[in-house]
């Protein structure tokens, strides 16, 4: 009976060191964890609520947006005898943005940014060669007075750097650009003129003025071209401006001048012989919602 109670006593001994190394093991590992866990959280408080947070910034801006698309290069579309009056179609622009502070001079911003704009144009041109018949590939030139109306409503979303200009509250603008285009415009109406026929030099179509027209426009029967169907939906470019603090830390105002690489026809639907491309200038009263 004695060797059983000795026996059941060494046992309960063995249980009670056990349980003392797994306790001795356990609670350094505990701590250890508890100063991980802490300074896990403090590194992540200060990138949620400290350093990264307070280099943000978000704001919003409203404006106007001047310019539609010109010929690249003009000297193709238009020769030194063609006169161009410009009405252009000014239409409120609505923006948001969101920078980060990367130090002192320098800061990086997303901006997105719903613009509507375009130009009216009548035009005396002496060359003017558009794609009257795609199925027949017969091209035609014109030399007369004609209208053209182009609309460019979209969205687009930019990658702007900032950098600050030291004893002066402005900053220079540049960076780059896509949007997306949806439902643009482009009337091209011959009101009066004659048209000739074409022929290919040098790779080139070029008006065949050895021949006699082969038509004439008039005021009151005017040839009406709806290209709009054949408008591309996006651009890319680059922009570059300035911006400047006034009345308050949080009020800029800006300027800036874009320029697009996408040509505004569809590749697969090219109804002139030259290029059209995007150029125009942007002004914008921003507010900041925290000083930059």
């Amino acid at each position: 009976m004695s060797e059983f109670c000795t026996e059941k006593s060494n046992q309960k001994a063995i249980t009670m060191k056990k349980l003392i190394l797994i306790t001795a093991l356990l609670v350094p590992t505990m701590f250890g964890m508890a100063e991980e866990t802490e300074r896990d959280r403090s590194f992540f408080g200060t990138i949620i609520g400290g350093t990264f947070l307070n280099s943000l910034s978000g704001g919003i801006n409203i404006g106007t947006d001047v310019g539609a698309a010109m010929p690249i290069p003009i000297s193709d579309a238009f020769g030194p005898n063609d006169e161009m009056n410009v009405s252009l179609r000014m239409r409120l622009s609505f923006g948001v943005s969101f920078m980060r502070q990367l130090n002192d001079r320098w800061s990086l911003s997303l901006d997105g940014t719903r613009r509507n704009f375009g130009m009216s144009a009548l035009a005396r041109v002496d060359e003017q060669i558009i794609l009257i018949d795609r199925e027949a590939d017969r091209w035609q030139g014109f030399r007369g007075v004609a209208n053209m109306e182009m609309v460019f409503p979209m969205f687009e979303l930019a990658l702007l750097g900032r950098y600050a200009l030291e004893n002066i509250n402005g900053r220079l603008i540049f960076g780059v650009y896509y949007s997306r285009i949806r439902n643009a415009t482009f009337v091209a109406e011959s009101r009066q003129g004659m048209l000739f026929d074409t022929k290919l030099v040098n790779g080139r179509q070029v008006i065949d003025f050895s021949s006699p027209p082969i038509g004439i426009i008039s005021i009151e029967d005017p040839q009406i071209q709806d290209l709009s169907p054949t408008m591309s939906r996006w651009d890319f470019g680059i922009t570059a401006g300035y911006e400047h603090q006034i009345l308050l830390p949080q009020l800029f105002v800006s300027a800036r001048v874009s320029k697009g690489f996408n040509s505004i026809f569809h590749p697969d639907h090219r109804y002139l012989t030259f290029n059209m491309r995007q150029i125009r200038g942007s002004f914008a009263l921003s507010y900041n919602f925290r000083s930059r």
